[in-house]
């Protein structure tokens, strides 16, 4: 499974709607004013809908009963009851609500898009949850799918019913003798799931309306991820702060009994890693990575190299000759007696070596000795950090 980086915040900022979740508080009236909601309690943050008497700062369970409450309404009004309300009834409440309950649509199209977010971090966490439960949850989150992958409002709109009948076959199975189960609402069931898990797989974030929850399921253990943020989200062994996005996280430090990734590049094992046959620039058997074998954990390479003679190609050097001369010793001309010219022609003349001449051609030394970069161009984070467990 690919790692995702970094973990997914599900805030008010994309979603719209959900601020935390799993509270039991409640509206004191349904009017504007006089709301008693609790710090850990999941609240509306959208407009107020006189419609349905949503205010917002609402707790989201009081929304939800207010949109269980309407579809009762309009259910009344096609002889139907909550309680009947089963798969057979879809195509007849969704004829009713599309194109005539725009505010009810647009309700229901924000619990699908949260229902989907959710859906999908639970999905994450289903076999953490099932193991540490003496039953497993009766009802599995998974993302609503339009019919037909439509993304129009009625497309969705749709989806949600058929997720309701869903839920309501459900319900109808595994609680027919709970009073009033038909409304048990996706808040209390994540309620429930987030109270098991603690701080396992999800972290809570903030207070009051700044609260959030961060699924850090979304990313598996020993899945290294590039970090960016500042060091003061993690304490002075590197362990990430309790409460915070990054509570059961740490920096690749060498601490913790973590690996230290402080000043390296990662590169994908070899050894015993089952794949297709490799690249001769990586095999590991040939000549120039003689030895380097790539098993998990080692370190190998170097920041600055200073290169060896046998590291060299064969080359050759460029001479430039600046010229010279030789000198040679001869006789002096001499006179015969008497005679007035000088001849050239002298019997008593010796032959003598030249003098020994240099070229003056040198070959200069150059370079400094000196270590080169041997990095890729390179961007520098705060660092690496992983979860273990």
């Amino acid at each position: 499974m690919p790692p995702v980086c970094p973990p997914v915040r599900l805030s008010a900022g994309h979603l719209n709607s959900f601020i935390a979740m799993g509270c039991d508080c409640n509206k004191t009236n349904y009017e504007c004013n006089g709301v008693n909601v609790s710090s850990d309690c999941v609240i509306w943050r959208g407009d107020p809908i006189p419609l349905l008497g949503i205010c917002t700062g609402d707790p989201l369970t009081f929304l939800e009963m207010q949109i269980i409450d309407k579809i009762a309404e309009l259910l009344d009004k096609e002889d139907k009851t909550l309680e009947d309300f089963d798969v057979s009834t879809c195509p007849a409440l969704s004829s009713k609500l599309l194109g005539k309950e725009p505010q009810i649509a647009s309700l229901l199209q924000i619990i699908w898009t949260n229902q989907c977010s959710l859906g999908q971090a639970i999905t994450q966490l289903q076999q953490k949850v099932d193991a540490e439960k003496p039953t497993p949850y009766p009802f599995q989150l998974v993302c609503i799918t339009p019919p037909g992958g439509g993304s129009s409002s009625d497309a969705i709109l749709q989806g949600v019913l058929n997720k309701v009948c869903e839920l309501q076959t459900q319900l109808a199975t595994v609680a027919p003798a709970v009073e009033e189960a038909t409304k048990i609402m996706i808040t209390e069931y994540l309620g429930q799931v987030l109270r098991g898990l603690g701080s396992r797989g999800i972290v809570k974030s903030g207070t009051g309306s700044n609260q959030s929850f961060l699924f850090n399921s979304f990313v598996p253990p020993y899945c290294p991820l590039p970090y960016y943020g500042p060091v003061t989200n993690f304490d002075a062994t590197g362990k990430g702060l309790v409460g915070t996005a990054y509570e059961g996280w740490y920096f690749m430090s060498g601490l913790n009994g973590i690996p230290d990734l402080r000043g390296r590049t990662l590169v994908a094992a070899v050894k015993d890693i089952p794949g297709l046959a490799l690249d001769s620039e990586i095999d590991p058997t040939k000549a120039d990575n003689a030895g380097t074998n790539y098993i998990p954990g080692q370190k190998f390479g170097y920041s600055f190299v200073k290169l060896l003679a046998t590291q060299m190609p064969v080359h050759n050097h460029g001479v430039v000759d600046p010229g010279h001369y030789h000198q040679s010793i001869y006789p002096t001309p001499e006179k015969f007696s008497g005679n007035k010219f000088d001849s050239a022609n002298q019997s008593n003349t010796t032959l003598k070596d030249t003098s020994i001449a240099k070229t003056g051609i040198t070959i200069a030394n150059s370079g400094g000795g000196q270590s080169h970069d041997n990095r890729q161009p390179s961007f520098t984070i705060t660092g690496y950090i992983m979860r273990i467990d």
